[in-house]
């Protein structure tokens, strides 16, 4: 840490007066994983997380609007005695505070900070962020940054004053603090950075005396190892330029002249008592206390844990031991023999992987040509005890089978189903553990992640590339279960993997294989190794040796890592095969269920459960193959009587060789001869909505549709029509009127449909007519106010909750607007919040992903009818009217069942007014329950808002009435839009309505006199 550079001064006795005390000019830098400095600590507070720690994000925010963000920044262990410290009589002529712009912003000002804080403070620890009051900072800037640096930008501050204070003690080392001068956010590296040269450094230029002399800081520490494990002693050294001698038992070891000693490879002869003598030009030998190293000798002698051939030829076998071994390259020390029994298999040679190795844990075992292993034969390797360890351990002699067969266990494929996790936080380490609780992640078929290039198999789930906070999320998690028939513990599996960039894979909390990252311990932060990959392709495949297999279920757990921190793709997907010695023949154990499909179109799946090693399917349709229907499930999205009625059955086969044939099973299709119809219809900005009852595959046209007046005027012209679908074929048509020919307010619609056909060649057989819902009526429920049952333990109700016998007694009562948020607020969305909730289950051990509420109304009319509700969300949720889902939004779609731990699919910031519509027709005369479900983002969100009005679509305008000056003096004019009939009462404390006579259409004049009420009322 500590860059010297001498320059010489006199020092000397001349006639008895001593010259000027020598000195050296000294640099001392201290930056996160620089020659092992670790003390740089940083975080930043803000607004609107205030109680969520920022200690472990990548950089450093300070920022006056969404969200405000201070942030703080301290260097510990700086001065001391110690390797690269500043020393305590040092004087420090200069010191600078060295930042990178991670993305440009306004000026920041920084304080000297006045209280102790820890990087885990969050923004209400430090009471609503920092403030300079002299308090919790100096009113005083220390010094401001430059205003929008450029990305990369390097900011060099002078803190001279402040360190030089730090060091003379004139007030304590508790960093800086920052305030945003403006509402653009600057982002600085933090000491969390992926990248080591871009975390913050302090930079002390210190003048220290020439020479000084050596004492032990710190004395060397003994410990206990395994025979075979690595060891290092050390001691912490203060002085100028110290020589070291390390000694074992009182003797000099050769060449261990540094501040540590490691010994590589512990043997139990090196147990003993180690020292370490220092000195330098002027400190004579000065010996540290003795260090002791209790060794555990290794007793153990190797073992075989698998042996497997790669398919790649018939005369290579590779054979992996638990330990390091030496002699195993002795072709004498094996026999490759068939497993029933026979004439041995010639090995020509047997080599360790490395060349000209001597010792390893893999030896590879090359049989002649002439006598190759053949399939689908079994052959067992047997090897003799002249095989040892590293200790002189030996081998217990002894066979095993050798795996020579591929036996599929799971593909990337629909079927198989990965947890993930890509909040781009911290999760710690057990996480990859077989009985981790991963039911609050997302899930999906791989392969997963995001990417725009090509790829061998389907994206099947996306993932997320920034955190909540828009930083580049550096490692994904993901989990998957498979089943192993096998014995437990020994077995070889075998692997491909479809990857970008890095990763390491786990079998039950043991890592077996990692690609592309560097050795050691890795975290959430670590990058991958080497250049990032380009578009990912299959890799493999790979082979390893598991000891840890367990009868039946097992887990599969890996670590993604993106190598650049602005990485634009990631992916993942893994096929994984167990690799077995013997191929027994097939077999079916679950035969497939015909199925009769009463409404053509509707899905059907048939599944066969096959027995023996590493089936292969065929489906087949009246004795037909059907192509690429080659999996245990034949699954068809869409029947068409046509194409897919018959008698099926599916062949399985396998290299024992075998082959099974399944019972045949009948799907039968009842054609589909109606034509589609209308379900709903409704009118908004301008757009008429229609719903069919199926597919159709003729929306397009825009000559299907026409609007016009429900009484009298010429048609309005269509400007375009589409699916909602996105595609040429849908369920919804969205009719966009003209604008040159706008529909007129107040006035009814009617529209004409003809001519669409569904996807079975149905057509409607004639144009059909119907009024267009366009007017809002009255209220049937207010968005602020409205009063709701609500659950917010935490608990799964399942799907019994929204049922109209449900009996809810039990849960609050509450009004509308419901927020949960981690800072109380009094409005959202423009509505004052009713009712508080809360994020955390009752426990407050985890956050809640679902809320539930449930409300009635009063109705009276027809069963059918639009709904338009008027949502005020965050984020997602699901509608059920008196127990029926009628919509949802930000989840995933039906059929797509939704459970309590089901997350939203889109991310709100604050709640504001959403227009949704409904088309129902289980409306009832009188009291309706409308319940719903309100689900979170993810499990670290900040809020949660929820409430809902109703209003009924009408087909006819509402009565308006309107009063002007009548014609006369004294006279005024009452006139309506729609008809109906006007009614007069004197008071609306006692009303007595009476019709008005002397109505002339739809006007009515009279005398301005006295007191009068109005209304009009439909016949």
């Amino acid at each position: 840490m500590r860059q010297i550079t001498k320059f010489l001064m006199c020092l000397g006795l001349f006639l008895g007066v001593t010259a000027a005390t020598s000195l050296n000019a000294a640099t001392s830098t201290f930056q996160n994983g620089v020659n092992g400095y670790t003390g740089t600590v940083d975080t930043h507070v803000r607004d609107s997380g205030v109680n969520v720690s920022e200690a472990n994000n990548v950089i450093f925010l300070t920022d006056g609007e969404n969200p405000i963000s201070h942030a703080m920044i301290r260097f510990d262990n700086i001065f001391g005695l110690g390797p690269g410290q500043v020393p305590p009589d040092a004087t420090i002529t200069s010191a600078f505070l060295v930042l990178r712009t991670a993305n440009n912003g306004n000026t920041v000002n920084f304080y000297r900070m006045l209280v102790p804080w820890e990087e885990t403070n969050t923004w209400n620890v430090m009471v609503n962020g920092l403030s300079p009051d002299d308090v919790e900072m100096a009113s005083a800037v220390e010094f401001a940054t430059v205003d929008q640096a450029p990305v990369g930008t390097v900011s060099t501050n002078d803190v001279t004053a402040i360190v030089q204070g730090w060091l003379a003690g004139t007030f304590p080392n508790f960093g800086w603090g920052t305030q945003p001068t403006s509402t653009d956010g600057w982002q600085v590296d933090s000491s969390e950075s992926g990248t080591i040269a871009n975390r913050p450094m302090l930079i002390i230029n210190f003048e220290e005396a020439m020479v000084r002399p050596v004492m032990i800081v710190q004395q060397p520490t003994g410990g206990t190892v395994n025979e075979g494990g690595t060891f290092t002693f050390s001691v912490i050294v203060a002085g100028t330029d110290p020589v070291y001698q390390w000694r074992f038992n009182d003797m000099d070891i050769l060449g261990a002249n540094s501040s540590s000693y490691t010994i590589p490879r512990v043997l139990r002869t090196d147990e003993g008592t180690y020292t370490v003598v220092v000195q330098n030009s002027i400190t004579a030998p000065i010996t540290s206390s003795g260090a002791f190293l209790d060794v555990i000798p290794d007793l153990t002698g190797p073992r075989v844990i698998c042996a497997y051939a790669t398919n790649n030829d018939n005369v290579t076998i590779f054979v992996q031991f638990s330990e390091l071994v030496t002699g195993a390259d002795a072709l004498g020390n094996y026999m490759v023999v068939p497993a029933g029994g026979g004439t041995p298999l010639t090995i020509a040679s047997a080599a360790y992987g490395g060349a000209s190795a001597t010792e390893g844990n893999v030896v590879v075992l090359t049989l002649d040509a002439a006598t190759p292993w053949v399939a689908p034969g079994a052959y067992n390797l047997m090897f003799g005890n002249a095989i040892t360890d590293l200790f002189g351990n030996a081998i217990v002699a002894g066979q095993r089978p050798i795996g020579l067969y591929s036996d599929a266990t799971f593909g990337i494929t629909e079927s198989q189903i990965w947890t993930f996790n890509d909040d781009g936080q911290n999760i710690g380490d057990t996480w990859k553990e077989r009985i981790y609780n991963d039911s609050a992640w997302k899930s999906g078929p791989a392969l997963i992640g995001f990417e725009t290039a090509a790829l061998p198999e389907p994206l099947r789930t996306p993932a997320d590339r920034l955190d909540d906070v828009g930083t580049v999320i550096r490692t994904f998690y993901f989990r998957t279960h498979f089943n192993y028939g096998g014995p437990a513990g020994d077995g070889t599996l075998r692997f491909r993997t479809v990857l970008d960039d890095s990763a390491a894979i786990y079998l039950n909390g043991v890592e077996i294989f990692r690609n592309r990252l560097p050795a050691g311990p890795l975290d959430y932060l670590t990058p991958g190794a080497g250049d990032a990959v380009g578009d990912a392709v299959y890799e493999g495949p790979f082979t390893a040796c598991a000891t840890n297999l367990l009868v039946g279920d097992n887990v599969i757990a890996v670590e993604v890592h993106q190598t650049g921190g602005n990485s634009s793709d990631m992916v993942w997907g893994m096929d994984l095969a167990s690799v077995i010695p013997q191929i027994t023949p097939c077999s079916i154990v679950t035969q497939p269920v015909g199925t009769n499909i009463t409404v053509e179109g509707s899905p059907f799946t048939l599944r066969v459960v096959a027995g023996g090693s590493n089936p292969r399917y065929q489906w087949q349709l009246n004795d037909v193959d059907i192509l690429d229907a080659t999996n245990a499930t034949y699954a068809v999205a869409q029947s068409d009587c046509e194409v897919h009625a018959g008698m099926y059955r599916v062949i399985v086969r396998n290299d024992a060789p075998s082959e099974c044939t399944s019972a045949s099973v009948n799907v039968t299709i009842t054609c589909d001869t109606l034509p589609p119809v209308v379900a709903c219809v409704y009118g908004t900005n301008d757009t008429i909505v229609v719903v069919f009852n199926e597919l159709t595959t003729n929306g397009l046209e825009f000559f299907n549709f026409t609007v016009e007046p429900a009484t009298d005027g010429a048609a309005v012209a269509v400007a375009t029509n589409f699916y909602t679908s996105g595609t040429d074929i849908g369920t919804t048509v969205l009719v966009v009127i003209d604008g040159t020919t706008p529909l007129t307010p107040d006035k009814p619609y009617n529209v004409t449909v003809q001519g669409i056909a569904d996807l079975f060649g149905n057509t409607m057989p004639a144009p059909v007519t119907l009024a267009i819902p366009l007017f809002s009526s009255a209220s049937l429920l207010s968005v602020p106010g409205s009063q709701w049952r609500y659950e917010t333990s935490g608990t799964d109700l399942s799907n019994t909750w929204y049922a109209v016998g449900y009996n809810d007694g039990a849960w609050p009562l509450g009004s509308a607007v419901f927020d949960a948020e981690r800072e109380p607020r009094t409005e959202v969305g423009g509505y004052p919040v009713g009712t508080q909730t809360t994020l955390s289950n009752a426990a407050n051990t985890a956050q809640i992903p679902t809320h539930y509420f449930r409300t009635h109304f009063n109705y009276s009319g027809p069963a059918t009818a639009t709904l338009q509700l008027t949502a005020v969300l965050d984020d997602g949720a699901v509608y059920y009217l008196n127990g029926r889902e009628i919509l949802r939004i930000g989840m995933p779609a039906a059929p797509a069942p939704i459970l309590f731990n089901t997350l939203a699919n889109r991310t709100v910031g604050d709640a504001t007014n959403e227009f949704l519509f409904a088309c129902v027709t289980n409306l009832v005369n009188g009291d309706n329950l409308l319940a719903v479900e309100a689900h979170q983002v993810n499990l670290t969100s900040s809020d949660l808002t929820f409430a809902t009005g109703i209003n009924v679509y009408s087909t006819t305008p509402l009565p308006r009435l309107s009063i002007a000056p009548g014609p006369g003096a004294g006279e005024v004019t009452i006139t309506w839009t729609v008809s109906g009939t006007l009614q007069r009462s004197a008071s609306l404390s006692t009303p007595n309505w009476q019709n008005v006579g002397g109505v002339v259409g739809n006007s009515f004049t009279t005398q301005a006199t006295g007191m009068g009420f109005f209304r009009l009322t439909n016949p």
